[in-house]
């Protein structure tokens, strides 16, 4: 029986290793987190979540730091 439709004869992709299984260290989540609460900061509609976000990203930007 054929598959139908536009992808249907091929196999699925694999995309790297399964989730979960990588170390992540400390710097690059704290950098991650650092980038979260800045892109927060900069698309935040209230000023205080802005202020607050702004001064999350300084902290996790300087544990990141620390982290090195």
């Amino acid at each position: 029986m054929k598959r139908s439709g536009a992808r249907g004869g091929q196999k699925p992709q694999k995309h790297g290793p399964a989730r979960g299984t990588k170390m992540t260290s400390d710097y690059s989540v704290w950098a991650r987190a650092a980038d979260h609460y800045e892109r927060l900061s900069s698309r935040a509609r209230f000023p205080g979540i802005r202020v607050w976000a702004k001064q999350r990203a300084q902290e996790c930007s300087d544990r990141a730091y620390a982290a090195r």
